[in-house]
């Protein structure tokens, strides 16, 4: 069925197209657009206990980000046979990006009679490496594999760094691949992670990617590959009131003339991300 597809080669599970595409070291060139928005607002009052507050401000504020960014996506995957496990599969990858983005921020205090606006371009920069272990299973004659994975990795980047702002993740994902020719694999994956490390604005953070691509393979050894990937992450609406005390003092004297007197500050962030990443490139099976 699928044995002539390497005939200088093992005739068995290697010679499988949906194993093959599998056991490659690829290099891509990548195009991504990255959609930022979030939304807040704050109140902010202080004034003398048992009294109404001598000053209170609301401010609503709303931040986007948008743009094209090129870079390159590294990968290497495996699958092979331990024992009588068989079909296990490790992989890593490393995406890297960078451009320039559109920035807009606006802000509107309740006490004035103005909107703050700024509007620029500004250079971002991100990084994502990726690790997954799993196994695969196949069906349909040996022309569908399907491979359950556990995920982990670590994504980072920021303004004209590629270092800021750094988090861990952990995960599950779904593989599926498809030979719909001895040549040509239609690959799909589908995966759910949750952010570590993640407080104030950043907590509560879900990832959801779904990735659709094709291997071609040009020879025995070299594969065309290519896709499109869709990332959506939201952080979950942030509350915070803190309430401090402090006691206000006549000047020079050190006498409190109230013990009592509060500041007051409440905000709520809402966020969300959306990542589409085209990606083309070669593969080198082994």
């Amino acid at each position: 069925m699928t044995g002539a597809v390497f005939a200088d080669g093992p005739a068995a599970a290697d010679s499988l197209p949906v194993i093959a595409v599998n056991r490659e070291v690829g290099l891509s060139v990548t195009g991504s657009y990255r959609g930022q928005a979030s939304n807040s607002d704050s109140r902010f009052s202080y004034g003398y206990a048992g009294r109404s507050p001598s000053y209170t401000s609301d401010d609503y504020g709303r931040t986007r980000w948008s743009g094209w960014m090129p870079g390159f996506q590294a990968d290497a995957q495996s699958m092979f046979d331990a024992g009588s496990i068989k079909h296990l599969y490790t992989a890593a990858s490393f995406d890297l990006s960078d451009g320039d983005s559109g920035y807009h921020y606006s802000s509107t205090p309740s006490n004035e009679p103005y909107v703050l606006r700024d509007r620029r371009t500004l250079n971002r920069s991100g990084i994502n490496v990726t690790g997954e272990l799993g196994k695969g299973f196949l069906l349909a004659q040996d022309r569908f594999l399907i491979t359950p994975v556990i995920q982990g990795g670590y994504f980072a980047g920021g303004v004209s760094s590629l270092t800021a702002s750094g988090k861990g993740y952990v995960g599950l994902a779904l593989h599926l691949d498809y030979a719909i020719t001895d040549r040509l694999v239609i690959r799909g994956r589908a995966g759910w992670a949750q952010v570590l490390q993640a407080t104030g604005a950043d907590s509560s953070r879900p990832q959801w990617r779904g990735d659709v691509g094709l291997d071609y393979r040009l020879t025995r050894s070299l594969h065309l590959t290519g896709g499109v990937r869709y990332t959506y992450m939201k952080t979950m609406p942030v509350h915070g009131s803190p309430l401090y005390y402090y006691t206000v003092y006549r000047a020079g004297s050190g006498v409190g003339l109230d013990t009592d007197s509060q500041f007051h500050s409440s905000y709520r962030v809402r966020s969300w991300e959306n990542d589409v990443q085209l990606r083309l490139g070669l593969a080198y099976q082994f």
